[in-house]
């Protein structure tokens, strides 16, 4: 690694170093499954802090505290069961997709043996228990019970000043909100404390912090974590989340990107998230989809609504799509509103690289299926082939994301639009790159392109009508 030594935490409000982090971090979480991207988190913290020797996992009784997390959760023994089983496997690369991916960059990975632990003290109570309560009992020196594979007595060591606590950015959100977290909460957390947080999406990690102080009162210690500690390819796991991964399940998908075979045949074996009685909601599988669906109806009337305002202003109007990665969805969209072909010319979808080579010729071996250069190629030329004034082209890879594939352009998506310039006539293109997380499935995938793409398609013929 090429990470400089301590000191290697620094404070997500002011940016210092933050001292006296001791041997034990401890991780509170669900687990509704656990994944990769709850252990990268640990390996992550075990990689950037030297003196850190062990990780506790303390799985939840799932009696959640937050009135907004899910309900109807698998019991704690097969959540514990599912947790032990991704440790037990992940640092060995014939049963884990990210310890092979670590060593192959000669960086195997370090959350293994004595470096975790799990603790099942929140299965003493049939109630919610808080943060602040396992920060309080820590302080006060009180023990938790470990499961691990091998009977082993903890070698955990508590920090004299703080309890070191590994949590997502998710949760700092939620600390915002008072019904979730009471003042006497946060007070504990404040003086008890230390939070080591990885910056996850396109949250800024120093203004959530300032938020909380401004809104709540509270000024947290909070130590930044850096995703750069850890192997490039394993990285993009942290994007993966629990919901993510349930409605994997709910698509039929393969998990085996997502966490060990051991804990993927668990689910499917015992039928674990296949929530088929659950009421609709976008945390579900068919729920997301259904969103996506209702934004892509919604898009694909303003884009009428654009093209009809663009006739009667003597513009531009006529359309036509070339779609790869979206297999056709986004002109089933447009078809399916009525009025759609006072605009619509035609509509391809070379799906497979050879249909593509129908259309380009021995010209579209030069660049890669999923590039800013091949939609631009599928763009000009169905444009010449048409006569439309307006094509736009999608060129994108929808996965399912899967270990064995070798690219990484998963819920990657490429547009361009040829159009011609309503006053002198010249020809002109733009392009666009479209970022999905890559752990969604194909029809998730598809459905946010179609999105993405029409919302772009809708900002460029404003400018035009402008």
């Amino acid at each position: 690694m090429s990470k400089n030594p301590p000191p290697s935490l620094f404070s997500a409000l002011d940016g210092l170093s933050l001292e006296g982090i001791g041997e034990v971090v401890h991780f509170p979480l669900t687990a509704d499954p656990a994944g990769f991207h709850h252990l990268l988190l640990a390996e992550c913290a075990l990689r950037q802090i030297p003196q850190l020797k062990q990780v506790v996992f303390i799985l939840s009784n799932g009696l959640h505290p937050d009135p907004t997390k899910r309900k109807n959760i698998p019991e704690g023994e097969i959540r514990l069961s599912l947790l032990r089983q991704a440790l037990v496997s992940f640092a060995d690369p014939e049963l884990s997709y990210p310890a092979r991916l670590a060593m192959d960059k000669q960086s195997p990975l370090k959350l293994k043996g004595e470096a975790w632990e799990i603790s099942t003290a929140e299965f003493r109570w049939e109630r919610p228990v808080r943060l602040a309560e396992h920060v309080m009992r820590l302080k006060e020196g009180k023990g938790f019970e470990h499961h691990r594979e091998k009977s082993a007595e903890s070698s955990e060591k508590q920090n004299d000043d703080r309890i070191s606590m590994l949590i997502g950015t998710d949760l700092l959100i939620r600390m915002l909100d008072g019904k979730i977290f009471s003042d006497e909460d946060l007070e504990a957390i404040e003086e008890g404390a230390l939070l080591l947080v990885v910056p996850r999406g396109k949250e800024n990690l120093p203004e959530l912090v300032q938020s909380l102080k401004e809104q709540r009162g509270v000024v947290l210690r909070v130590g930044v974590l850096d995703p750069e500690w850890l192997p490039q390819p394993l990285r993009v796991l942290l994007n993966l989340s629990s919901t993510v991964i349930r409605r994997s399940v709910q698509a039929g998908q393969s998990l085996l990107g997502f966490m060990p075979e051991s804990a993927s045949d668990m689910i499917q074996s015992r039928g674990l998230y296949q929530d088929e009685n659950l009421p609709m909601s976008e945390k579900n599988w068919l729920g997301h989809c259904q969103k996506l669906e209702m934004e892509l109806e919604v898009h694909a009337k303003k884009l009428l609504s654009m093209l009809d305002a663009l006739q009667k202003m003597g513009q531009k109007h006529t359309i036509s799509f070339v779609e790869s990665g979206t297999g056709g969805r986004i002109a089933a969209a447009f078809t399916a509103v009525p009025g759609a072909s006072r605009h619509l010319n035609q509509v391809l979808v070379p799906y497979s690289r050879e249909s593509q080579f129908d259309l380009l010729g021995t010209s579209g071996k030069r660049h890669s299926t999923v590039s800013h250069e091949r939609a631009q190629a599928l763009a000009r030329k169905f444009q010449q082939k048409t006569g439309s004034d307006w094509v736009l082209a999608e060129t994108g890879m929808a996965g399912p994301l899967s270990p064995e594939r070798r690219s990484r352009k998963n819920g990657v998506s490429f547009l361009a639009l040829a159009g011609k310039n309503s006053v002198d006539q010249e020809s002109f293109m733009k392009t666009i790159k479209i970022e999905s997380n890559p752990f969604f499935s194909k029809k998730e995938h598809q459905l946010e392109f179609s999105v993405e793409a029409l919302k772009w398609l809708l900002i460029q013929l404003e400018a035009e009508k402008s």
